[in-house]
């Protein structure tokens, strides 16, 4: 009695995927906005313009701006 992967996936029957390029866009637009406020709080608790700069490099590479 073997598991078929396709009943697995039977929820999804109809459901149309977009692409990964798609998916990347539609995250970016809908989680961008939501952390807009707690972004520019973060900035703004920076002491002077380096602090400012590795905020926004940490953002960077943590893939929120």
């Amino acid at each position: 009695m073997g598991i078929n992967m396709h009943n697995e996936l039977e929820p999804l029957a109809g459901v149309d995927t977009p692409a990964l390029a798609d998916f990347w866009k539609w995250v970016k637009k809908t989680f961008t906005f939501s952390y807009k406020g707690e972004i520019e709080a973060y900035l703004a608790d920076s002491v002077d313009h380096a602090d400012v700069e590795n905020r926004i490099k940490r953002l960077q590479r943590r893939g929120m701006i």
